[in-house]
């Protein structure tokens, strides 16, 4: 399985944009380890725990200071860069989440249906 991006205005006036896959489960949860070991990218980190940013230009920061300085492993850093190229494209009042898909509706939907 593999997690993607979605770009979303936060008054959600406009269709949700697809940012194209990110990582795969275990690349994901690879790259969530290296950012938990980091000093500070407060940003980056709120993207890896909670799965959303609303805030492109502090992401990025974070994103170049991290691979600056937090010798990631070559998978970290392409996981990195693809955010960092997908938060290039938003704009004010968009979030980005990052997602496998799967949520609270189609979980309960799988046991209702069972």
């Amino acid at each position: 399985m593999s997690l993607y991006a979605t770009i979303s205005d936060s008054d959600e006036s406009t269709k949700d944009r697809d940012g194209g896959d990110i990582a795969t489960n275990s690349g994901w949860s690879d790259f969530i380890r290296w950012v938990g070991l980091l000093d500070g990218p407060d940003e980056l980190n709120n993207l890896a725990r909670y799965g959303w940013s609303d805030d492109a230009a502090q992401l990025i920061a974070d994103i170049d200071a991290s691979i600056a300085n937090g010798s990631p492993t070559a998978d970290q850093k392409s996981i990195a860069q693809g955010i960092k190229t997908i938060a290039e494209t938003m704009v004010d009042g968009e979030i980005l989440t990052i997602s496998d898909g799967s949520g609270v509706a189609d979980t309960i939907g799988a046991e209702v249906s069972a």
